[in-house]
């Protein structure tokens, strides 16, 4: 499911990008249309498809050999415990499920209320359209052939003809089935942010193709632009229509001026073809297939038939009834061995599933009875009576009685591989804690019963926190391409929480190389010792030798002799051993007791992801799991070695703040940890530095949140009271218990108090100890946040929802952040700061509002309703005082102010009073509006504050 997500977003990105840079200003709309439609099944379609390509069929260049692991399977039982319900994976399809069924909720309500819209409403029916006439103050819109309307503008005949022609336009096209479509594909892919984003998209295009259609009826663009600007002034957002949309204009304007040759349109559509053709090729799935030769396809037919009656029979290493399951298998195998073609000249497919057959034959056999073995019949290798020569970088096939000398060694086994950087333990006596096999399919069994990865994982974790000298799992593996890939998991698994690999048939981690003398080559023989298969320690260090290997113990260079002398007096110990190559290719065999093991510098790669989220060494965690995933790491050595090895590195895309660094410094302090390497900065405990030792970056600290504030004095209440006892006790000549402040607890509550503002500290309890004291632990603390600034303080006010205005006009809160930005030196008064809207004036001049006893420095006064004066700038009146409204102040008479009624533009008026004659829209004014009058005008300078008016009924 992840790769089919990944497909797709990359398949929908690279149609987006292309219509974003060569499609969306060119005016080509239906193309675009179809554009836009067609890349969002397209990248639905592409990641499912198949591409099928026929390769010849070759012959294998090399002989299969297979191997037997020489230990008995008899290991004591181990319960596997079952995975907990509540994994990641059950959480978020929680999530994705709980988001589908929202987003399905929202698409069903929407289309009840437009149903409800248009049955409740007066509908009248012109030509293939059907006007619904709305009593509410909206905009025109449509959805399919229903069109929408003011009902007292469309009686009035208030709707101009070319807003008409678009809408009809919008229904013409029947551009709502591609908004439902949208919706319905949103609800399956709520989550993914590039639907949002194309069906912005696709909206937008539709508001061009109606524009188009407009136009070619001879309308004059700027006759048009004017009437799209003044009726998209109150957009209301329907989730299923199509309405004149303000935020497009600018864009809808230039597209309007644009012309596209036709040479361009079959340029764009050409440049659209490559580009489906490389995404398909490179997100379709891939089957190689190999191709049948004519002269053997009802052979293959025959075998392929066999080999399904294979499959069908299951796996079992150790089992009641092993002779009669290898009989079955031997008569199978010895069918298909015998059918001509010979092994050496049958198909790959075909010589896979001989091999497998005979690796399972030979695994029964090896771990019979000798009673059991006197039943049946030793498996012969499919090869023989061939063997495969490589000489001289030539390799063939040939019988073994007609080899000559030179032939008869290259047979010899090459020098054995280097090992993993995971370390090998070859000591054969040691237990191991899973036995994990593999099959064909790449299904996993533990105890003959069929388990997941996350059940292997869940007991892998359970075991990695008490697992003594016995830490390896040996892992069986049925060779195909599925248990392959079902390997790589199991070993990553393996590894994540540090345990050994035993591990037979597989090439991914270099088994024990096989003695220099071998006794058999095409599977158990009589008389076969374990030998055959696992050379002892003893027989690795002479093998080894014979390659001109150097030998260590614990780092120090030791003859081959004395690495003998180990061999042979090991005994059992733990004795860990790697072998690589240095720069000229020899081999360089390492050896480390368990005793004199040495401690190497070690790492700890530490991702942080976000606020609540890391990777550490490819483990998810967040702050509550944080500790939890350090501790299953590194635990074969102590804390107190880790203070002296342990290097925690520190990375992010994003900008890592020092509270994010103080969390892992504090988190880690009983885990140990010799240095912490972050971006910024490092802590390094041989310097005894901490976090805040950069200077240059306390001004980033924050002001402490009331969880903090909380945290802080329940801290510093315990303490006082501890202490306050304790100093009672010895008082008292008791024994006086003083308690014991932790380093990092006295980093974190004391950094709290610091960044603690005036009011904060006076509602909370006095820090317990005193700056002297402080002084003393050599310790550093975060000072006091920086006073905010004027910007910050507008910012604020704007997330406040509060009214700003400018010199006594209304302006937007995105106008005053503009504003102090430009000149951070203007003035700035607040009122109402405790209401649900503040009310904010920006000035050049020095501003004092309400100072008694100074009226001739008072520069900004309130306006009087009525002859009566008010204490707010906000009042509410009926729609019929409102019409009687006169305003006047203590100075006299008002000379001139300005209007504004929502949706409607601005009106400059004369006088002090409500003229019904001059005043426009006073009928479209409903219940509830605000109406704002300001830059009211008088005979003095004064500046007088705007009046904000809501209409009740």
């Amino acid at each position: 499911m992840e790769t089919y997500i990944l497909k797709f977003s990359a398949c929908l990105g690279v149609f987006w990008l292309v219509y974003v840079f060569f499609l969306e200003r060119q005016n080509m709309h239906r193309f675009k249309r179809f554009y836009l439609l067609a890349t969002l099944i397209l990248a639905l379609v592409i990641p499912t498809l198949t591409i099928t390509e026929y390769v010849e069929p070759f012959v294998t260049g090399f002989e299969t050999a297979p191997e037997y692991f020489p230990i008995e399977l008899a290991i004591e039982e181990v319960t596997i415990e079952e995975v907990p319900f509540f994994n990641l994976e059950t959480i978020l399809w929680l999530i994705y499920g709980l988001g589908v069924l929202v987003f399905t909720s929202r698409f069903i309500i929407n289309l009840i209320r437009m149903q409800r819209r248009i049955s409740k409403n007066e509908n009248i029916k012109t030509r293939s359209f059907i006007y619904v006439l709305l009593q509410e103050n909206t905009i025109p819109h449509s959805f399919f052939r229903y069109i929408f309307f003011n009902k007292t503008r469309y009686a009035s005949n208030n709707i101009p003809k070319e807003v008409l022609l678009h809408e009809e336009t919008h229904s013409k096209q029947l551009h709502s089935l591609d908004i439902i479509i949208l919706e319905l594909l949103q609800i399956a892919f709520w989550f993914h942010p590039l639907i949002y984003i194309l069906k912005h998209h696709v909206k937008l295009n539709h508001e061009f193709l109606a524009d188009q259609a407009v136009l070619k009826q001879g309308v004059n663009t700027k006759t048009y632009q004017n009437i799209l600007l003044q009726f998209s002034s109150n957009t209301q957002d329907y989730q299923f229509s199509s309405a004149i949309n303000y935020s497009s204009i600018k864009k809808r304007f230039t597209v309007m001026k644009t012309q596209t040759s036709k040479t361009r349109v079959w340029l764009s559509t050409l440049l659209v073809l490559p580009i489906i053709a490389v995404l398909f090729y490179s997100f379709a799935e891939k089957e190689y297939v190999e191709k049948e030769e004519s002269s053997i396809i009802e052979h293959v037919e025959h075998i392929k038939d066999e080999l399904k009656i294979v499959e069908e029979l299951p796996i079992h290493y150790v089992d009641q009834n092993v002779v009669e399951i290898y009989l079955k298998k031997y008569d199978i195998y010895e069918a298909l061995r015998t059918t001509e073609p010979h092994y050496i000249n049958k198909l790959k497919q075909e010589q896979e599933k001989l091999d497998d057959l005979f690796s399972d034959l030979g695994g029964l056999y090896y771990r019979m009875s000798e009673e059991n073995k006197a039943k049946v019949k030793r498996p012969i290798s499919p090869i023989k009576p061939y063997v495969q020569i490589t000489l001289n970088g030539i390799t063939y096939y040939k019988k073994r009685n007609e080899l000559t000398a030179e032939e008869t060694a290259a047979l010899l086994p090459p020098p054995p591989p280097p090992l993993s950087i995971q370390k090998a333990n070859y000591n054969l006596k040691e237990k191991p804690i899973m036995v994990i096999l593999i099959n064909r399919n790449g299904e996993l069994l533990v105890e003959n019963n069929y388990v997941s990865l996350e059940s292997i994982e869940w007991k892998l974790k359970t075991l990695s926190k008490s697992f003594d000298e016995s830490n390896s799992v040996f892992v069986r593996i049925d060779k195909s391409d599925a248990s392959e890939k079902t390997l790589e998991n199991v070993i990553a698994l393996v590894r994540k929480y540090d345990f050994k690999i035993i591990q037979s048939d597989a090439p991914l981690i270099a088994p024990p190389p096989p003695p220099a003398k071998q006794t058999s080559k095409g599977g158990p023989n009589a008389g076969d010792t374990q030998s055959v298969y696992n050379p002892s320690f003893l027989e690795y260090i002479i093998e080894m030798d014979n390659e001109d290997a150097t030998f260590y113990l614990d780092d120090e260079k030791i003859s081959a002799k004395e690495a003998k002398a180990i061999a042979i007096n090991n005994n059992g110990k733990r004795t860990n051993m790697t072998t690589q190559k240095d720069a000229d290719g020899n081999y360089l065999v390492k050896l480390s007791s368990a005793e004199k093991k040495k401690i190497y510098a070690r790492s700890i790669e530490l991702k942080v992801l976000n606020e609540n989220s890391y990777l550490i060494d490819g483990i998810k965690a967040t702050k509550e799991t944080f500790v939890d995933v350090f501790n299953q790491l590194h635990q074969d050595i102590t804390p107190e070695q880790r203070k002296i090895y342990m290097n925690i590195h520190v990375k992010s895309s994003k900008e890592i703040s020092n509270k994010e660094v103080w969390f892992i410094y504090n988190s880690l302090q009983d885990y140990g940890f010799y240095r912490i390497v972050a971006p910024n900065q490092e802590i390094n405990r041989a310097k005894g530095n901490t976090p805040f030792a950069i200077e240059s970056h306390f001004s980033e600290q924050e002001i402490a949140t009331d969880k903090e504030v909380a945290e802080y004095n329940a801290w510093a209440r315990q303490l006082k009271k501890e202490t306050l006892a304790a100093q009672e006790d010895e008082s008292n000549g008791k024994t006086a218990n003083y308690p014991i402040v932790k380093q990092k607890d006295l980093i974190k509550y004391v950094g709290i108090y610091k960044r603690m503002t005036s009011a904060q500290k006076e509602n909370s309890v006095e820090l317990p100890i005193a700056d002297d004291e402080l002084k003393t632990t050599g310790l550093k603390f975060p000072p006091p946040p920086p006073p905010e600034t004027t910007l910050d303080f507008i910012v604020r006010m704007a997330k406040a929802n509060a009214k700003f205005f400018n010199q006594g006009k209304s302006i937007s809160s995105d106008e005053a952040i503009a504003l102090i930005k430009t000149n951070p030196k203007l003035n700035v008064n607040a009122q109402k700061t405790d209401t649900a809207r503040p009310l904010i004036y920006i000035s050049k001049k020095p501003i004092l509002i309400g100072v008694k006893g100074k009226a001739d420095e008072q520069l900004s006064i309130n306006v009087m309703v009525n002859g009566k004066a008010i204490r707010t700038s906000e009042i509410e009146m009926t729609i019929e005082t409102f019409k009687n409204l006169e305003l006047s102040t203590k100075n006299g008479n008002i000379s001139s102010f300005k209007l504004k009624i929502p949706g409607k533009a601005t009106q400059f008026l004369k006088g002090h009073s409500i003229d019904l004659n001059s005043v426009k829209h006073i009928s479209d004014i409903n219940k509830g509006d605000h109406l704002v009058l300001f830059d009211i005008k008088d005979d003095s300078d004064i500046i007088i504050e705007p009046l904000i008016i809501k209409i009740t009924n």
